[in-house]
């Protein structure tokens, strides 16, 4: 009687990206659809990987990007610059949640 191999779970897409950001020791989301935030104090914030404006006041800025939806809260919040998939968000920056 053959015994049967242990069966190997299928590998997903997401996955193999994030084995190849691994062995190319390139920074985690860098090939997956995550978006990368960059801080420079809480004055400014680079959001790339923006798919879009979800709500836009003077406190409250929510991006949506293609992992969910990044929310800032502060006081004098602005966007400084927008592009097709990035987004500079600046002012006195209080709060940033990550919301699915």
């Amino acid at each position: 009687m053959r015994k049967k191999k242990p069966s190997r779970l299928p590998r997903t897409p997401v996955r193999l990206l994030e084995r190849a950001e691994e062995t190319f020791e390139l920074p985690a989301g860098a090939l997956t659809q995550a978006a990368h935030l960059e801080l420079s104090g809480n004055h400014r914030a680079v959001v790339e990987g923006c798919r879009g404006i979800l709500e836009y006041e003077e406190g409250v800025i929510r991006l949506n990007t293609g992992s969910g939806v990044i929310r800032f809260t502060g006081t004098d919040l602005s966007m400084s610059c927008m592009t097709e998939d990035s987004a500079v968000v600046v002012g006195s920056i209080l709060s940033l949640e990550f919301l699915s």
